[in-house]
């Protein structure tokens, strides 16, 4: 029972972090998406960007700070847009 407890508590860590992380960079919880697919679609749109920013290690910034300065730089986005196809 106690090794069932602590897998849970190690998921919902992992789940609030996450969370967390998308609420304060991208303000997820103030969304007002609610008709049809909009909601599903807005969250797999911020996992996506969330991932490339994370993987995107040119710039030692919040994430935040890297989402800003990716909406004021068109090419540090488009640095941030390839990081994803480095991996290939």
């Amino acid at each position: 029972m106690a090794r069932f407890a602590d897998a849970v508590r190690r998921h919902w860590s992992i789940e609030n972090n996450l969370h967390w992380t998308l609420d304060i960079a991208f303000h997820e919880d103030q969304s007002r998406a609610r008709v049809g697919f909009e909601a599903e679609n807005f969250s797999v749109l911020r996992h996506f960007a969330l991932n490339l920013f994370k993987l995107e290690q040119t710039v030692k910034d919040s994430l935040k700070g890297k989402r800003q300065r990716a909406g004021w730089d068109n090419d540090y986005m488009f640095t941030v847009l390839n990081a994803g196809a480095a991996l290939n």
